[in-house]
């Protein structure tokens, strides 16, 4: 039988608290914010210094840059360093003229 990781678990547990919140809340919109905004599995992991980065930067990116700081995804790595680097601006991606970037070739929404 396969055992689960902590890390798995407290993702698990955050589904249920997100899902009972969800259900209890009239206003769905009010209850993601509160589960993202809370999301016990993610921060605790992360370097001081990463978080400290994490509060500083708009909501709509933040978990990108966690999974891409807990090591979960790589293409999050490229889609954060990105979208920082616009501004956080998501749409000016695509539309990047930093053709020397090492990450220019693997940016999210590029020609190949």
């Amino acid at each position: 039988m396969k055992t689960l990781s902590p890390e798995h678990k407290a993702k698990m547990q955050a589904g249920r608290l997100f899902k009972a919140q969800n259900a209890q809340s009239d206003n769905a919109k009010t209850a993601t914010k509160t589960i993202i905004s809370a999301d016990p599995a993610g921060d605790s992991l992360l370097h001081p210094q990463s978080q400290k980065k994490l509060k500083s930067m708009p909501e709509h990116c933040r978990n990108t840059y966690r999974l891409a700081m807990t090591g979960k995804r790589r293409n999050a790595a490229i889609k954060s360093a990105c979208v920082e680097c616009m501004g956080y601006n998501r749409a000016d991606v695509p539309g990047c003229t930093s053709h020397g970037c090492p990450l220019y070739p693997y940016r999210p929404g590029a020609n190949r």
